[in-house]
């Protein structure tokens, strides 16, 4: 009788998607070249004013190895008839991007859990318009943008449980 060797297994492919739910509200200083006033923003005013919102996560895993990102855009805008001296109208525009991709490794993976080391980078983008009607104007005369950029290569722990 001939003996069969043992037949060798694989780990497969695990691919995970998701698709965060996002609720927020906005309170605190803002503003440009020194006039910071204090906005209040609550969650049913986001949501009237949204444009366009994309959130989005994806894992892909093969034993311990594995590539895992996320992306999240916002596009909102808002204005008002503030007809208040000379200026008759008041918009505000606003936009953020957050995206990230990592690496991962599994250090450790037991029955109560597991823990990956991470290493990879987040970009980030923040922008905020103002725009000004004057009376009498056919269109805005006054604007002002604020952009913020940041990337950053990032590394660290993610638990979880099973």
């Amino acid at each position: 009788m001939v003996e069969q060797p043992p037949v060798k297994t694989t780990e497969p492919w695990e691919i995970t998607v998701g698709g965060p739910a996002w609720l927020a509200s906005a309170s605190g200083h803002s503003g440009f070249h020194g006039v910071n006033p204090y906005i209040n923003v609550g969650i049913g005013q986001v949501l009237k004013n949204i444009n366009v919102v994309y959130a989005t996560t994806a894992e892909v895993r093969k034993g311990r190895y594995g590539v895992n990102g996320g992306v999240f855009y916002l596009n909102a805008q808002a204005g008002t008839g503030e007809r208040s001296g000379l200026v008759s109208k008041v918009d505000l525009g606003y936009q953020q991007y957050f995206g990230q991709l990592f690496a991962s490794y599994r250090v450790i993976e037991g029955p109560h859990g597991w823990l990956d080391l991470l290493a990879g980078f987040r970009y980030t983008y923040l922008g905020e318009q103002v725009g000004l009607g004057v009376w009498g104007a056919t269109e805005q005369k006054t604007g002002l943008r604020n952009d913020r950029y940041s990337s950053s290569g990032a590394s660290g722990l993610r638990r979880g449980r099973n």
